[in-house]
């Protein structure tokens, strides 16, 4: 190891705002003979650099500036079971460096450089080493590089993770709150009301509020910094401004500037600073894993198809008197950053095409999926299937037919789906008995299963995990089918069955996946032209069957696609795209060409019928387009979700029943819910839009608002009439 090269990078005070200096140095220190040396102006003073060898597919990646107040770096050897800064004990004999920016993060820098050094000793090429400005002052050499430069296929940004590979970050939502009181001479408080005490009302409003617990990253946290109260102390306070900052999980990241704004009243401030979403990041088989709840700069590099992030030393010495890192942990990094170089290369991204119930209803339908698949060869497509149209349906009324004791109802249904695959497994077969038996000894082993399954709720009565083996028989007939036409056609598919990929609790009927699990499940995969797969359905750790909800094989798409990075996850469908209303309600809907994860979420989550609720999660954490495209016209562009810039202005309307209203999440509308319909307008920059506001307010009052939308209620016999009245002033 170059530790004289090391402690030159640690010697240069490159603390925030003062890197440029550093950037140049180490671009003349690394120009060699090979290389490409480009700095790049982000706008505030400072550079960024990049060194690039060949043209690079994969970016080592971390950030320039330490945080203040810079400390010289000091070199020392230290022993086994020497007490090291932290209160730690050195494993073995070892060299000790300490100063800012040991492990956060010119370790990253230089491991990275030696990594890349012996890349090209090895005579490699297709990489690069970036180096970023402003990563600890709101990642603004991040945002410049990915505003002017863009991406490529692949990140690895450092950051003191201890050598494990981040399986999934938090994220950040930062706002400022402004509360407003009445204030009155503090000896007659009842004449007022103090700004002060309302601020302790909400902090013990958050404090009390049960955000629900992630199964991958815990705990949704806070913390209030910049509190301000300029009253005297004899008047009540007229106003508290603070900055509150959560570190947001999965299951929390949309809720907290809902939360957040409910414990305010008419006349308050919520004023966003933005941040970052949940993410989950790419992984390399092997390599240990963990968790952070600190930011980095890779949320801001979206331009990348797979991100990763690690690097060595402990987050809990960074920014601290006692930071330090040693020269075993910057060794062990350059080689862990060359084997996820290699591993990065071995796993190109494939496309996930996901198709419904309605596109492989029957065996033409199947072949019509076969001839799009077989379109798409190159991309190494993952083919998820629902199963055939309406025999969800059948399943479910076969379980309760078998839970009520009805023998002969169960059994009428179970014939009439024996009947119904088996006579689409001979026309897609035809004649070719080297399909036809295979392919039909899959599926009475499917339904023999079944059977058995039928025959224990009979004896024992309907439990929801009986249930929920009893559902998944449809995806894994359907697939069966859709496979044996893909090789019959001479496309080399794999049957791979999802419960042994997608590991979920045992939350039977709407179980939730395990992400990092199912990541390293899913990225064990053997490497096939066509996999064909189910959606719907998972299982436990123990192999026990669970679905993922009814209409789940969306999300199924989507959690495949995080785990191998995809170049993109679509859902193909009856519907040319995703359409400005509902066109069973208004006859001249539009296709919307694009919008964001955000956007399609809203409308999931306000009865737009688009996709699965959580199907944009785990799409957005690797920055995966979502496009919903038509079987019946494959040519057609169809609309994406995220992956892009997305306008502003309104993307839909959508109608939800009263009766519905609580299950998503408007039970506190200050209305009577019982005969109205909610009628909501969403996209990014609705609840701004004052001509919006206005055209709404003519209908009815605005009765709830969300980042994304605002509602109206209205009488449930008008809703249609109002949403095509809208819908003509918003979309025609």
């Amino acid at each position: 190891m170059d530790s004289s090269l090391f402690l030159e990078m640690l010697s240069v005070d490159s603390t925030s705002s003062r890197e440029r200096d550093y950037a140049l140095e180490l671009a003349r220190r690394f120009a060699a003979p090979g290389r490409r040396v480009e700095t790049f102006e982000v706008g505030d003073g400072t550079l960024n650099l990049r060194v690039s060898w060949g043209e690079p597919k994969v970016f080592f990646c971390t950030h320039l500036d330490t945080v203040p107040p810079y400390t010289p770096p000091q070199m020392r050897p230290v022993t086994q079971g020497e007490m090291l800064p932290d209160g730690t004990v050195a494993a073995a004999d070892d060299l000790l460096f300490t100063g800012r920016g040991t492990c956060d993060a010119k370790g990253q820098e230089f491991a990275m450089y030696q990594a890349c050094l012996r890349l090209e000793a090895a005579g490699q090429t297709g990489f690069a080493l970036l180096l970023l400005a402003g990563e600890e002052t709101g990642s603004v050499g991040a945002k410049a590089y990915a505003r002017d430069c863009g991406g490529g296929e692949a990140v690895v940004v450092g950051e003191p993770t201890g050598g494990r590979m981040v399986s999934a970050s938090k994220g950040t939502k930062s706002f400022e709150v402004v509360l407003q009181g009445r204030p009155c001479h503090s000896g007659y408080p009842s004449e007022g009301e103090s700004a002060v005490e309302r601020f302790v009302s909400l902090v013990q409003a958050l404090r009390g509020y049960d955000f629900p617990v992630d199964p991958v990253l815990g705990l949704t946290t806070w913390n209030i910094g910049r509190l301000r109260s300029d009253n005297p102390q004899n008047i009540l306070s007229p106003e508290v401004r603070f900055r509150i900052y959560f570190r947001t999980t999965f299951s929390t990241d949309g809720q907290v500037a809902e939360v957040l704004g409910r414990l305010l009243a008419p006349g308050d401030l919520l004023i966003p600073y933005g941040g970052d979403t949940p993410m989950h990041y790419w992984t390399a088989p092997g390599e240990p894993q963990t968790t952070v709840a600190f930011g980095s700069d890779a949320p801001q590099l979206p331009g990348f198809r797979r991100r990763a992030l690690c690097g060595p030393g402990s987050i809990l010495v960074a920014h601290t008197e006692h930071e330090y890192v040693l020269g075993s942990q910057l060794e062990a990094a350059s080689e862990q950053y060359i084997r996820i170089f290699h591993a990065l290369g071995d796993r190109p991204g494939s496309v996930v095409m996901k198709f419904g119930g309605t596109s492989v209803q029957d065996a033409e339908s199947i072949v019509r999926v076969r001839e799009i698949v077989r379109a798409r060869l190159p991309e190494r497509p993952v083919v998820v299937v629902s199963a055939m149209a309406r025999v969800t349906r059948s399943l479910v009324a076969l379980a309760e037919a078998a839970g009520a004791g009805d023998a002969a109802g169960a059994a009428r249904l179970l014939e009439a789906l024996r009947v119904r695959h088996q006579e689409t497994a001979e026309a897609l077969a035809g004649d070719d008995v080297d399909v036809f038996m295979p392919l039909v000894d899959r599926m009475d082993t499917i339904l023999d299963t079944l059977a058995d399954e039928v025959d224990v709720v009979l004896e024992k009565g309907l439990t929801p995990r009986r249930r929920a083996a009893i559902l998944s028989a449809g995806e894994l007939l359907s697939s069966t089918l859709v496979a044996a036409a893909f090789r019959r056609g001479g496309i080399p598919a794999r049957w791979e069955d999802a419960r042994g990929r997608i590991v979920t609790d045992a939350q039977w009927l709407s179980a939730e996946p395990d992400l990092a699990a199912t990541t390293s499940c899913v990225q064990q995969m053997e490497a096939a032209e066509v996999i064909v797969t189910q959606g719907f359905i998972a299982a436990t750790p123990e192999g026990e069957t669970t679905v993922l909800g009814f209409e789940g094989s969306d999300y199924s798409a989507a959690l495949l696609g995080m785990a191998l990075s995809a170049r993109a996850v679509e859902i193909w469908t009856d519907v040319d795209g995703v359409r400005t209303a509902d066109p069973r309600l208004v006859p001249d809907t539009v296709r919307i060409d694009s919008l964001s994860y955000d956007e399609a979420a809203a409308m999931a989550g306000l009865g737009a019928r688009v996709l699965h609720p959580k199907t944009t999660g785990p799409a957005r954490s690797r920055n995966i387009p979502i496009r919903v495209r038509d079987t019946r016209h494959p040519e057609a562009p169809g609309s994406v979700i995220g992956g892009g810039d997305v306008p502003d202005g309104p993307k839909s309307i959508a109608l939800i029943t009263g009766k519905d209203l609580a299950e998503v999440g408007f039970a506190d509308v200050r209305e009577p819910l019982d005969g109205n319909s909610l009628l909501s307008v969403i996209g990014r920059g609705v609840p701004s839009d004052a001509r919006l506001r206005e055209i709404l307010s003519a209908e009815a009052p605005i009765v709830a608002e969300g980042p994304f939308s605002l509602s109206i209620l209205v009488p449930e016999e008008a809703a249609p009439e109002v949403l095509r009245r809208l819908h003509r002033q918003l979309f025609t």
